[in-house]
């Protein structure tokens, strides 16, 4: 979910422009590709810092940011000097939770101790699937701390299946009979 308002406008925005262009797929490409470059640490520093700049930030991310549209630009040149950038994770973030929507697609997280394999992780996609009627798209996250299971993350709902969950109901079932 997007965490800022104007995340949320933006992506609206782009939205409409794409149902006007009919051009999803390149938005969400050079999307990604900003996301990318919003995730550097040095391209991040570089925009936020106030003594270099408007139109040197301006041209650099120009330089970078080949094959895109006017539109696009604009775009990338508007955050720019509202000094947004960064929100261009958050714009992403919720433009693809738009899309999927229109899509009929849902994405689940499966964290685990370890790496699970491509079938297993197929499989969880074909289950959530056929319980919500729609296309599952899962990602693996690993997180030791879980010892071992996994939990299953999906729209609004956690299945909690790890062995860590399991100690800590125990734990709090323990607390509360007064042993």
């Amino acid at each position: 979910m997007a965490k800022e308002p104007s995340a949320r406008r933006y992506a609206e925005a782009i939205f409409q422009i794409d149902e006007a262009d009919g051009n999803r797929d390149n938005w969400s490409e050079k999307l990604k590709f900003l996301t990318d470059l919003a995730s550097n640490q040095d391209v991040l520093n570089l925009m936020n810092e106030p003594h270099v700049p408007l139109n040197v930030k301006k041209d650099g991310i120009g330089k970078l940011c080949l094959g895109f549209t006017k539109k696009q630009l604009n775009f990338v040149f508007l955050l720019l000097e509202r000094g947004q950038f960064n929100s261009v994770i958050d714009i992403n973030d919720r433009l693809l939770e738009m899309t999927d929507d229109i899509e009929g697609i849902k994405r689940a997280k499966i964290i685990s101790a370890i790496e699970l394999k491509k079938d297993f992780i197929k499989k969880i996609e074909k289950k959530l699937g056929d319980f919500t009627n729609s296309r599952v798209i899962a990602v693996n996250e690993i997180d030791e701390s879980i010892v071992g299971g996994i939990i299953v993350r999906f729209s609004d709902q956690v299945l909690d299946m790890s062995v860590k969950g399991e100690f800590l109901k125990m734990r709090d079932s323990f607390s509360k009979s007064n042993i």
